[in-house]
Order: structure tokens, then sequence, then C-alpha cells
């Protein structure tokens, strides 16, 4: 496996015991105090054979489509700015896009490298509202994971970064929609689409397994589809790292739905 420097590049540091004055975009030496040891390098590059051939769409997505649809989105820039290789990643390599989501203290976007035009989607999170609500140990173990874990049926991290007041986490960008969303509009799922996404889930599950990582919090509202149909599990912010001899004791995962079973 790749190791986290190989595979992307990081900028992040811990958020501040007080909320900052003003907002500047920036990673430099008088940033705040840094998260979990930085992650030098560049992006990871998949190798040939990682690429997955691309199957007729499980279901229609004419709907989905049309309500994500691309066209919304402002065209980038026709000329690329050059960064230097060796620069670290910030939020001045990105143009944001539009936002798809919004959280109780981060909102979701869909960004553009500016120099590859590559897409993404770029999750961030307010520092003080993270150690309001308490959340600074849990944003902490989910990048110390994402860094980690690589596998084609995961939402994978490529690049994280902070600024004043806000951590940042550049991640696969899947337009599928998660599964709640279809199943909240009577999709009627073949049987045949079950059982991949129940395989899919499975090879995740057991990559994870692989990687002493527990995710705790499996449901449909954290199963992305991409455009293909194909799932993706996310969201690790209360997954746990077991290590050798020890055993999972602690309750953990979303209450509606520990409660129904």
């Amino acid at each position: 496996m790749r190791s986290g420097a190989e595979r992307r590049g990081s900028s992040a540091a811990a958020p501040p015991a007080s909320p900052p004055a003003g907002r500047a975009r920036s990673s430099g030496p008088d940033a705040s105090p840094a998260l979990p040891p930085p992650v030098a390098g560049q992006p990871r590059v998949r190798d040939a054979g990682d690429a997955r051939a691309q199957p007729r769409p499980l279901f229609p997505w004419s709907k989905w489509k049309k309500r994500m649809s691309m066209s919304s989105i402002s065209a980038a820039t026709t000329r690329k700015p050059v960064f230097d290789d060796k620069e670290d990643v910030n939020f001045d390599h990105f143009q944001i896009l539009r936002a798809i989501g919004k959280g109780s203290f981060g909102k979701v976007c869909i960004v553009q490298k500016r120099d590859t035009e590559k897409m993404y989607a770029m999750k961030y999170m307010n520092k003080q509202q993270c150690i309001e609500r308490d959340e600074v140990r849990n944003v902490f173990r989910e990048l110390e994971i994402l860094q980690e874990i690589e596998h084609v049926f995961l939402v994978n991290l490529w690049y994280s970064f902070q600024d004043e007041e806000d951590m940042f986490m550049v991640v696969d960008l899947l337009l599928g929609g998660d599964l709640r969303y279809h199943l909240q509009q009577n999709v009627q799922f073949s049987e045949d689409t079950v059982k991949l996404y129940i395989c899919e889930m499975a090879l995740a599950l057991d990559y994870l397994r692989s990687q002493h990582i527990i995710h705790r919090d499996v449901k449909p509202d954290n199963i992305l589809l991409d455009e293909q149909g194909h799932a993706h599990l996310t969201d690790f912010n209360i997954a746990t790292i077991i290590k050798d001899g020890e055993r999972a004791t602690a309750l953990a995962g979303t209450k509606p739905y520990m409660e129904a079973l």
C-alpha cells in the first residue's frame, strides 16, 4: 500500500483555542497550530490497472443528473495557473464551483483544482464550532484514518489543509447521490443491483477490517453512488482504530438506526 505522502498533499493544522478575527485563506507559517502531522507530497496517481471498466448504469439517472447538471456550474478560467510542485496545497489552488451539502458545522462544495482542472468535493468545517460541539477528537481521528486508507469502494481523501477559521478535506467527487435520497424517491432497485451494493460494501468493510478500522456508522446516508451506480462508503467521523489485543466496547452510531435494531 502506498503511503499517505505518496498519495496526497496536506498542510493541515489543529484548531485554535478561540475564534480568530478576519478570514485570510492561507497555509503559511503564521497559520493556526497544527492538526495531525502534515503529509507532504503530491496527489496519488492511480495505476492503469486500478481503473474500473465503465459499466452501463444500473437504473435510470436522468432525474438526478438533471438536478445535478454540471451546466449550472460556472466554467473555470481557460488559462491554467502555474503552481510550484513543491508547494503545499492550499485553498488558493481550488476554484469553488457550488455548494452541494451543508452539515451542523460545515459545508461540502464542488471544487476544481486550478492547475489540473480535476473536479473534487471539498468538505470544510469551522474550527470554533468543532470545539464548541466537542468534535475535535472525532475530526482528528477521521483525518488520521483517511490519510492512511484507499479503496475503490470508499470515498478517498486527496488533500487536507486549513486556514485561520476552517479545516478542509478534499475528497472524491461522486454525483450519484446517497442511498437514502434514492430510497426516499421510491427508487425500485433490482435484485441484482442490491446484490451488487452488498458485495461492494462487503469489500469496503473487509478492507477496513484489514486495516483494523471499524466504521461504526454504516447507513444509507453514508453510502454514495457514482454516476455508473457503484456504491462508496463515506463519513469516518465516528470510526475508530482497534489496535492488536484491544476490544471494541464503546457504543457508537446514529441513534434512530440503532433504536431500530
